[in-house]
């Protein structure tokens, strides 16, 4: 029973103690402040991802129609009759 009481006299000695205030009201709003001033623009960004992705697509459509010139192998054996007239 000692060790209710002692609970019982730290739960009075809790009931009276004040209750501190916190004020993070202007911390929030602050904060919220600065997220809108640093806030990015991302339109160069998009101008840079547009130009590369179409300098990609212009690539990789160069390099699909070279794969297919290489890979065919009667256009490598008929390279060296370009130039000569068969007919």
């Amino acid at each position: 029973m000692d060790t209710l009481r002692e609970i019982e006299i730290l739960a009075k000695k809790a009931q009276m103690q004040k209750i501190p205030v916190f004020d993070v009201s202007y911390q929030v709003i602050e904060q919220l402040r600065a997220d809108k001033a640093n806030t990015i623009n991302f339109v160069a960004f998009d101008f840079f991802a547009g130009i590369l992705a179409t300098a990609a697509s212009i690539i990789l459509y160069i390099g699909i129609n070279a794969w297919m010139y290489i890979m065919n192998p009667l256009t490598q054996f008929f390279a060296p009759l370009k130039e000569i007239r068969l007919w």
